[in-house]
């Protein structure tokens, strides 16, 4: 298997021929980060980490952030109390920041249980199932985003399950659950219904969240989830 963390960048975003971020594979119009920095704690692979920044980086501060994440070591661990060493630098080169993000990436595995509240959707179906959640409108594309999973309560669709990136070789979950059915379960039964679909594909589940959202790390857990690094980004 290809090293997690070199398959979820490249699930996560886009490169031009020089190795700089150009887009997202978000749907949404998410914007590009100026650094990304991926770091792994797996130890059977050559690298440990994989980064990049944006395309508009002038090449004096790109070689500082070279310098910066090429020497960033190997996180030993995980945790929300261990930032990369170089962020206060890159802070710095970089400010003013607009946003940052920092969490854990899994793997899922491949023996998930099934559960009979989820399912798949028939791609004709998925826009019926959609009008339930308000977060979604008509005109939302949704090719790319499947294949879909919804897990529903008496008959109404409650949570869902999409690729929220989606790439080649894998594709990444994005769970939405109605308030109204949160605390049930759902989310971790979708989140499996969709990674057994992905599975089938020959592609890689993937599912990251943020170290400050401990219901999305608790849903990882319960489905027995590989951590095996974080993702790091400043815009």
């Amino acid at each position: 298997m290809a090293q997690l963390i070199a398959l979820q960048f490249d699930t996560l975003l886009v490169c031009n021929s020089r190795g700089r971020l150009t887009n997202t594979r978000a749907i949404d119009a998410r914007p590009v980060p100026r650094l990304f920095l991926g770091r792994s704690i797996e130890t059977d692979s050559p690298g440990t980490h994989i980064w990049a920044v944006r395309e508009d980086v002038d090449s004096t501060l790109y070689d500082r952030l070279k310098d910066l994440c090429e020497a960033e070591p190997r996180a030993a661990e995980l945790d929300p109390a261990l930032p990369p060493t170089c962020r206060e630098h890159a802070w710095e080169l970089l400010s003013p920041i607009t946003f940052e993000h920092r969490g854990p990436a899994y793997a899922l595995p491949d023996a998930l249980p099934e559960f009979p509240r989820a399912r798949e959707a028939p791609p004709e179906r998925i826009r019926e199932y959609l009008a339930a959640f308000p977060t979604w409108k008509p005109d939302d594309e949704i090719d790319p985003q499947e294949p879909m999973a919804f897990a529903f309560v008496g008959g109404e669709p409650a949570a869902l399950c999409h690729s929220a990136r989606a790439a080649t070789r894998a594709a990444e979950a994005g769970v939405e659950t109605r308030p109204e059915y949160r605390g049930r379960g759902l989310a971790v039964e979708v989140t499996a219904c969709w990674a057994r679909a992905i599975q089938n594909t020959g592609r890689t589940a993937l599912y990251s969240t943020s170290w400050d959202n401990r219901a999305s790390q608790a849903v990882a857990r319960r489905l027995g989830a590989r951590l095996y690094g974080e993702d790091w980004y400043l815009t």
